[in-house]
């Protein structure tokens, strides 16, 4: 365990792996970023600070307040969204319980799937729920499909229910 380090720095530390006896058999320098870190409420407000007790609103608010390494940590609630949420940043997007179902991130009106994730991101402990993708020229092409819940390109998804999502085909 490492404490004192400052969010927002690099590292560089040095791995020591050693026997009961004490003696080295290797050592490897391991580089590493600290992140800083948000938080998101229902009962949040985008034009707050992003702290514990002054959260965020919306995922998406917090995504872009973010910077690479972050953690945005999801506090239990219903997070309603009409737009996807586009996760283009590294950062990990948490919920804070480690409970799928005591965070949940769904669709509430118009044709939206609920996450786009492009970058070496970490969602975990979220339930995705409602997305609804309307794919163009489905009959066609299935290129042009994507997930109704989740759509990713990058990145980790972890510990999370994916439920009653669709992609809504054209005919």
């Amino acid at each position: 365990s490492v404490s004192g380090l400052q969010a927002g720095n690099e590292y560089v530390a040095v791995l020591l792996a050693s026997n009961d006896l004490g003696h080295v058999s290797s050592s490897v320098p391991v580089s590493f970023a600290t992140g800083g870190a948000c938080y998101v409420a229902t009962n949040g407000n985008d034009s707050a600070a992003g702290t514990a007790s002054a959260p965020f609103l919306t995922i998406a608010h917090a995504i872009s307040a973010a910077t690479v390494g972050d953690t945005i940590f999801v506090t239990p609630g219903v997070y309603g969204i009409t737009a996807e949420i586009a996760v283009d940043k590294v950062v990990s997007i948490l919920g804070t319980t480690g409970n799928p179902e005591d965070v949940i991130v769904r669709r509430t009106s118009g044709s939206v799937r609920v996450f786009k994730i492009s970058a070496d991101a970490l969602v975990a402990g979220l339930t995705v729920e409602n997305g609804d993708y309307p794919a163009q020229n489905f009959q066609s092409s299935r290129a042009n499909c994507g997930g109704g819940g989740i759509y990713m390109t990058a990145g980790t998804v972890s510990n999370c229910v994916i439920r009653g999502n669709m992609v809504n085909a054209d005919t």
